[in-house]
């Protein structure tokens, strides 16, 4: 069995990407590897923007998508706080302290997976993890 992290296979030794590892591009690019929860929520993404589109999602399309749109927008921050707000008093629960401890709970997922290695920063100028050939800044990098 190799030691190898899925990760190291998909940096600047020019590795492809597994079905299991996402870019998420931008000024702090990275690779991340999903769990099975993660893979099964972005299914259920899909099949929503399938369902409310009638199309499957291209490139330029959000992932976290405004149902409430008649074109895919993303679901911005505010709303999104809204929403978790709302279902936060309907649970019976203080929405400020729910939302403190949500924010906490994610800092502490981001801190993990960093000294895990669960995610990579790629450089603009290492090979795209896509396996493209291309480098990172021509291919994903200016999204």
């Amino acid at each position: 069995m190799s030691s190898e992290h899925p990760i190291d296979r998909a940096g600047p030794s020019g590795g492809r990407l597994t079905d299991r590892e996402i870019i998420v591009p931008g000024e702090h690019a990275r690779v991340l590897r999903l769990n099975e929860g993660a893979v099964e929520l972005l299914d259920r993404q899909r099949e929503l923007f399938i369902e409310k589109f009638g199309r499957e999602p291209g490139p330029d399309d959000p992932v976290w998508f405004d149902p409430d749109e008649d074109e895919p927008t993303p679901f911005d921050r505010a709303k999104l706080e809204r929403a978790f707000r709302g279902a936060a008093e309907r649970a019976g629960l203080d929405p400020a302290t729910a939302l403190e401890r949500f924010e906490a709970f994610l800092a502490d997922k981001r801190a993990i997976q960093e000294e895990h290695g669960i995610s990579r920063k790629i450089g603009r100028n290492d090979p795209c993890p896509c396996g493209s050939g291309l480098k990172f800044k021509r291919c994903h990098g200016d999204r």
